[in-house]
């Protein structure tokens, strides 16, 4: 019974130095450990109020993951300005065109009016020099 006994502890210390050697060993822990990270400090593209936070100080951040929100109420006036002018521009735009056209009309009018003139001119020279009378 006592051989049984002290093989069967002899068996139970062989398999614990096996699990050690083999699984436990490469297990860290600590009471007292202190990790160092990199600290990264980021800037917005614009300035505005934060309306939701996405992280925390001690979280992990890849590349192109959203970290802040801002508030959208500045972009979107100034989505509307912009909008706005570029409407204004296009109206302008549109004007000037409406009147280039309308330029050319009155010079195709000009030109009309000159040839009358000529016409008149050249029938009127025609009259005086054969001495008529109308």
């Amino acid at each position: 019974m006592a051989l049984f006994f002290w093989g069967a502890v002899l068996l139970l210390i062989i398999i614990g130095a096996l699990l050690w050697l083999f699984f436990v060993r490469f297990v860290a822990y600590t009471d007292d450990a202190y990790v160092q990270g990199n600290q990264v400090f980021i800037t917005p593209l614009r300035p505005g109020f934060v309306t939701a936070i996405h992280t925390d100080d001690t979280f992990l951040v890849r590349k192109g993951e959203l970290l802040v929100e801002l508030d959208r109420t500045d972009a979107q006036i100034a989505l509307d300005g912009a909008k706005a002018s570029l409407a204004q521009v296009v109206r302008d735009i549109c004007n000037t065109i409406h009147q280039v056209f309308a330029y050319q009309a009155e010079i195709e009018v000009r030109k009309a009016e000159l040839i009358r003139a000529a016409q008149d001119y050249k029938h009127r020279d025609d009259v005086l020099a054969i001495e008529g009378v109308s």
